[in-house]
């Protein structure tokens, strides 16, 4: 058996280590929404997908186990421009300001990176979760939005990045979109903050049950 999974904002193809062509795979689970391609050695994925590939005697729909109906991935996700300046309230923080797009959800990743890029992992105090520790906000027309963030729990190892999504519906169209991205670590002062927005498009299917 073999796990593979990608970050949350790209979709490349995945390299899993499996065994080589005439050997075949069979996926055995993966995250609803977008449908993984297994092409011998490979697999692609969709952001932020985990899926397990069996091989051999495990390629058997007996050891099927099913399809996580809790986490959504986009069929579909595209970059949208956005340029970020340092907003007041702290040295990590930063604002931008965008429009919201025509079609699918708003995906925000922030992440987080020493100043030779390297990622860097910070540990919330103990009681907070880290969607305090990692915040993402966004407002339009001087009004909270709504931010689905999955990663608002407790995480004894830490963290270096956190992901929030705006459902389109309620986007209000025609409209900027203020987005707020900050970070509580006390040592963090000149550390990067490298984010991407996305318009990232979730169509589950009836037959998922998601």
């Amino acid at each position: 058996m073999a796990t593979a999974g990608t970050p949350p904002a790209p979709m490349p193809p995945a390299p899993a280590p499996m065994p080589p062509a005439p050997v075949s795979g069979r996926l055995l689970f993966r995250d609803s929404g977008f449908m993984p391609i297994l092409e011998g050695d490979e697999i692609t994925l969709g952001p932020g997908q985990l899926a397990l590939v069996g091989t051999g005697r495990y390629a058997d729909p007996a050891d099927d186990l099913g399809i996580q109906p809790g986490i959504r991935i986009p069929r579909e996700i595209a970059p949208l421009a956005a340029a970020f300046t340092s907003a007041a309230g702290g040295p990590n923080a930063i604002t931008a300001a965008i429009m919201p797009p025509e079609t699918g959800d708003l995906r925000i990743v922030l992440q987080q990176r020493d100043l030779e890029g390297m990622i860097v992992r910070s540990v919330a105090p103990r009681g907070v979760t880290m969607g305090k520790f990692f915040v993402i906000a966004a407002t339009q027309g001087g009004k909270a939005l709504p931010i689905e963030m999955r990663y608002d729990k407790l995480v004894w190892s830490g963290m270096s990045w956190g992901v929030g999504e705006i459902r389109h519906g309620d986007l209000t169209p025609g409209r900027r979109v203020h987005i707020r991205l900050s970070s509580a670590d006390p040592d963090a002062s000149g550390w990067k903050y490298p984010p991407s927005i996305h318009s990232a498009k979730i169509r589950p299917s009836t037959s998922e049950g998601s």
